[in-house]
């Protein structure tokens, strides 16, 4: 099972951090001073950490807006959070442009009744969602709800068997099927429908669990025990 290359990534993000805060090291007084103008919440998941958070520091949060992003991350990935904080302190940003918050559930919402936050976005369950986007609503702040899906995996008649297959499993278990991206319902035509079953079937059959730093495994755990709970 091979990984995605932390030190590729991280040195990617620390080149873009750079370029970005570069621009604005001329000024720091007023850097200061901009950012205390808006401070956007982020709430993110486990399964993609570094991938969503790189997603919503460098596209979604305008810095040079004078904004600020504060990050509760999932509970079971302390030390993704951390490294991503230190790429923002190498890149030379102003203090608190990106801060960590270790936070129980209880004093999320408290932090978004803070008049200071201005801004919620979440990347997580329906449950969550459906907690955190009444809370924002309440205080009438703006909010994005990244959730759950129940993405479809469409097989029709003249496609190429071999590859839907591949396709299939990929797309049922990536991550070991802990993404919400993940394909959840299969539609196949009829004519096919035999075939693919089976061919599907073999393929997840061959699927070998182990190690997720053994390049030989080919399915990971689940992330907890929890999450096994939930099976």
């Amino acid at each position: 099972m091979r990984l995605i290359s932390a030190p590729r990534f991280f040195n990617t993000m620390q080149i873009m951090q750079r370029s970005f805060f570069r621009q604005r090291s001329s000024n720091r007084k007023s850097d200061r001073r901009a950012l205390n103008t808006l401070r956007s919440e982020c709430l993110s998941a486990f399964n993609l950490e570094l991938s969503l958070l790189s997603t919503v520091a460098i596209c979604c949060a305008p810095f040079d807006g004078g904004n600020v992003l504060l990050v509760k991350h999932a509970s079971g990935v302390p030390q993704c959070a951390l490294a991503f904080e230190q790429l923002f302190t190498d890149a030379g940003s102003p203090a608190g442009a990106y801060t960590n918050l270790f936070l129980s559930n209880d004093q999320v919402g408290a932090l978004i009744d803070d008049p200071r936050i201005r801004g919620i976005a979440l990347t997580g369950s329906e449950r969550a969602g459906e907690s955190l986007a009444s809370r924002a609503g309440k205080n009438l702040k703006k909010s994005t709800m990244e959730l759950g899906g129940s993405d479809c995996f469409i097989v029709l008649e003249d496609c190429d068997l071999k590859y839907a297959v591949q396709m299939a499993v990929a797309g049922r278990m990536s991550n070991a099927g802990q993404t919400c991206i993940g394909s959840k319902r299969f539609i196949v035509v009829g004519a096919r429908a035999k075939q693919f079953l089976n061919a599907f079937r073999d393929a997840l059959e061959q699927l070998k669990p182990g190690d997720p730093l053994d390049e030989a495994t080919t399915l990971a755990p689940l992330s907890s025990d929890a999450a096994l709970k939930l099976c």
